[in-house]
């Protein structure tokens, strides 16, 4: 049985003066980070079904039920406050919000078929009925043909060039191939660092609710043939907020062995072993953490010492010299001992 097609993508770009525009700089504005964590999550959503998401009643009480925001008891007033400013802004269609009670935009749509387009989708169409992009704009690749008896969707990805083949073969000198080559690589460097994902990039650990949404992308981007379900997402998340470790540190442990996953056997490629293994290396990392804060502190009494000692040479007559006993305590490492 062949693999369905796949619709959504795993990560899109996000730019880090993404509320600096015109069309979203009103929503930290009114309202704070609650704002942008709904915003970032409505854009997931999106981009997780295509290039729009269906929006009414029901589906922005299940929307809601997933936010986690304590002592916020209007979630649902914000929700529609957000929706209606970004609609206002055109940063949605209104039209098509109106007419069909979905949420996209021209923006959503022409990154959408960009990222389809860069990772050689054959088929990525946008429907009639929903398209808000010009033929102009619409981004141009090359087309792939690795079933040239089939003619390809091109709807919403426009061929760079179409080929005429009139029987005779065509001459290409090395200099040219070359030449395109080199050009091609170049493209496709500037693509990969225009587009790295969210999750690579993200430092705002502070943050909760963009913390989860960063492991929801990795989780995506890396294990998307599993099934993943709320409690994956939600045993994730805990193993890395709820940490004695810095976050910060276990989010790049768990980044690691994400990346490693590719590598594992078969039987491994469960996320029971995928967290055990995170949550191990963890560990590993805090006692490593714990034997150098423990000899920093051995260092820093040592220093101490000396610096005592260096204060105190001279002692009155008639007295153990309190040099003397700092030697004494520095030679038999009697303070490194007490602290350990």
């Amino acid at each position: 049985m062949a693999r369905p097609t796949k619709v959504g993508i795993s990560y899109f770009p996000y730019n880090v003066d993404f509320y600096e525009d015109e069309k979203t700089e009103f929503i930290p504005a009114k309202y704070g980070l609650i704002g942008e964590a709904i915003t970032a999550r409505l854009l997931e959503r999106i981009y997780r079904n295509g290039y729009l998401t269906k929006w009414d009643e029901d589906v922005k009480v299940l929307f809601v039920s997933k936010l986690r925001a304590p002592g916020c008891d209007n979630l649902s007033e914000i929700v529609d406050g957000v929706i209606t400013e970004l609609l206002k802004r055109d940063f949605f269609s209104k039209e098509l919000f109106d007419k069909y009670k979905v949420l996209t935009g021209r923006g959503i749509q022409k990154r959408y078929l960009k990222i389809c387009a860069d990772a050689k989708r054959k088929h990525s169409v946008i429907s009639h009925e929903y398209n808000l992009i010009d033929e102009e704009e619409t981004p141009k690749v090359t087309t792939f043909e690795l079933f040239p008896e089939e003619t390809p969707i091109t709807t919403g990805v426009i061929p760079e060039e179409t080929t005429i083949n009139t029987g005779n073969a065509p001459e290409f000198s090395t200099q040219s191939k070359v030449k395109k080559t080199i050009e091609n690589k170049s493209k496709e460097e500037e693509t990969k660092a225009d587009e790295t994902p969210y999750f690579f990039t993200f430092s705002n650990f502070n943050d909760l609710y963009f913390l989860q949404a960063a492991l929801n992308d990795m989780i995506g981007h890396y294990c998307w043939e599993l099934d993943i379900t709320k409690s994956v997402r939600t045993r994730l998340f805990n193993i890395i907020s709820e940490s004695v470790f810095p976050r910060d540190r276990c989010y790049k442990i768990a980044l690691n062995v994400f990346i490693e996953y590719k590598d594992f056997t078969a039987e491994q490629k469960n996320f029971r072993y995928l967290f055990s293994r995170i949550e191990g290396k963890i560990e590993d990392a805090i006692i490593i953490y714990r034997e150098e804060l423990a000899e920093l502190d051995k260092n820093k009494e040592k220093i101490e010492a000396e610096k005592m000692l260096h204060n105190n040479e001279e002692s009155p007559p008639g007295e153990e010299s309190f040099s003397s006993i700092l030697k004494g305590m520095i030679n038999s490492k009697s303070i490194a001992e007490k602290k350990v």
